[in-house]
């Protein structure tokens, strides 16, 4: 039996599936809580695409996914605490710096850092394509995101 199992410089592979998982209810938070802003509220990118109680399924639906991320974050903090104690190392100065020292019996995994430079600019590109309109209003003509014709507030 062994009794220490083997050390990956990259994520093991219940840190990978935690990961995705974490994506994947990120997307699905997010397209949930528009769906139930513009059924409930009638207000956002799919306002009236949806009536009040779809819109309300939405909304428990979105609250539910909430709570399953956090479990979901808690139980992957927990496997770096115990991944951390069990191999005797620093996991989240790992991940903080993307260094980690390697040994002979370390399982190597390819390194993704222009997948994750991409991603980041991509983020940052669409956010400030989304939030352009917040970044040029000005007193004169404030920005109004989600307006419609003939709707006054």
């Amino acid at each position: 039996m062994n009794k220490c199992p083997p050390r990956f410089l990259g994520h093991n592979p219940a840190g990978s599936w935690a990961i995705y998982l974490l994506l994947v209810l990120g997307l699905s938070i997010v397209i949930t809580g528009l769906l139930a802003f513009g059924g409930e509220e009638r207000q956002g990118p799919l306002a009236g695409l949806l009536n009040y109680p779809q819109g309300r399924f939405f909304h428990e639906f979105h609250e539910w996914l909430s709570w399953m991320m956090l479990g979901v974050v808690i139980i992957h903090l927990a496997g770096v605490l115990a991944e951390s104690l069990l191999h005797r190392e620093n996991l989240v100065m790992a991940m903080l710096t993307g260094l980690k020292s390697s040994s002979v019996n370390s399982i190597s995994t390819l390194s993704h850092w222009k997948v994750g430079a991409t991603m980041l600019v991509t983020i940052v590109t669409a956010g400030l394509f989304w939030f352009q309109g917040y970044l040029t209003d000005t007193p004169e003509r404030a920005y109004q995101p989600f307006s419609w014709t003939g709707v006054t507030r």
